[in-house]
């Protein structure tokens, strides 16, 4: 009898052994308050983030792989894939020590990022059967700054006063401006995006020299009609070769970034003065999409162009960037002679004589 009691005593401290280690390292959060993760990316339909500057930015799944930014315009599918592999694996390092939780939460109630994920779900989802499909808010939480070794960021989930220190496991840096609110981080940079059997027409107009406009008509991707616009008449004998190569110039063509500051007075400036260039393609189906194209001045000395082995004839111009006018002149881009060189041609192009010259610099207009 003795020794059994003496096993069952032995049993419950053991019992009670086991459950103060496994206590002590579980610690004494809740899965709640340090659960970030989002498992299964595909059901997300939707994230707002928000800064305390009133700063917000909504991104929207429109299919199963194409999303939205603030109802608008496109997203950046890559950058919205990578920002849901965030999503998926962001992770706890640790909770913040104590010294430092108050100046955390202090800057996080100042200069956080809201963070609000959506997700879609059935109501009925049982033994393959789907019904009644629902959008309901998965989770709420908080992005703070970045520590102090850059290694990770600070996070604290709605409703709780415990901040913690995330990362992602194989990575190294900090997430902090993964959760941008800044909505031209997120917008997509395609200007054309046409497959050439999705072309009907194109049309390339020089303002100040006539002699290089163009139009091409794309009526069945074989039959191709080149028409000069100086000359008012079709022309025959081009290189079908280079039309076809020229054509296939139009898929994924992306402008290099946005020119935010300072927009205005150098849009404004630019709207005032004759285009470089029109270009216009129209879709066979949707509507025509038009750039309007300006010769940007350089900014580089003889020095650094000279480094870069350009030569110093046309210093006035810059021989990498052009400004660009697009979404029916809303916008005001940076586009570069290396991805949009193949699409920016004079009529002389199409003829075997036809040789590649450099840039020219052409005096059109002073800002």
């Amino acid at each position: 009898m003795k020794k059994k009691i003496l096993i069952i005593i032995l049993l419950i401290l053991f019992v009670v052994a086991a459950f103060l280690i496994l206590s002590q390292t579980k610690g004494t959060f809740s899965n709640d308050e340090k659960d970030f993760a989002i498992h299964d990316t595909a059901i997300v339909s939707k994230i707002f983030l928000a800064n305390m500057e009133g700063n917000t930015v909504l991104l929207e799944r429109t299919d199963s792989s194409n999303w939205t930014v603030n109802g608008k315009h496109d997203a950046q599918q890559n950058v919205v894939q990578d920002f849901l592999r965030t999503l998926m694996y962001v992770t706890v390092r640790n909770p913040v020590a104590t010294a430092a939780r108050d100046n955390v939460l202090k800057y996080m109630a100042s200069h956080g990022i809201k963070v609000e994920i959506y997700k879609k779900i059935y109501i009925i989802d049982f033994w393959g059967i789907q019904l009644f499909q629902r959008e309901r808010l998965a989770k709420t939480y908080y992005v703070g700054d970045n520590t102090m070794d850059n290694e990770g960021t600070y996070m604290k989930m709605k409703d709780s006063e415990t901040p913690f220190i995330t990362y992602i496991p194989g990575f190294s840096g900090f997430l902090h401006t993964r959760y941008s609110t800044n909505e031209y981080e997120w917008r997509d940079h395609a200007i054309f995006n046409f497959f050439m059997k999705d072309i009907a027409s194109i049309t390339l107009e020089y303002p100040q020299e006539n002699e290089k406009s163009f139009k091409i008509e794309n009526p069945d991707n074989r039959n191709f009609k080149l028409y000069s616009i100086a000359e008012k008449k079709y022309i025959d004998g081009y290189d079908t070769i280079r039309m076809i190569n020229y054509l296939s110039g139009f898929y994924d063509a992306r402008f290099e970034d946005f020119v935010l500051s300072p927009t205005r007075a150098t849009r404004d400036s630019l709207m005032k003065i004759t285009p470089y260039q029109y270009l216009t393609v129209v879709p066979r189906i949707g509507d025509p999409v038009q750039m309007k194209t300006f010769l940007k001045p350089n900014q580089l000395t003889e020095e650094e162009m000279d480094a870069k082995h350009m030569p110093i004839n046309d210093y006035q111009w810059d021989r990498e960037r052009m400004w660009a006018l697009v979404y029916d002149d809303n916008e005001l881009v940076l586009i570069q002679y290396y991805v949009f060189g193949r699409i920016l041609k004079p009529i002389a192009f199409f003829f075997p004589e036809y040789q590649e010259k450099n840039i020219e610099g052409i005096n059109i207009y002073e800002l």
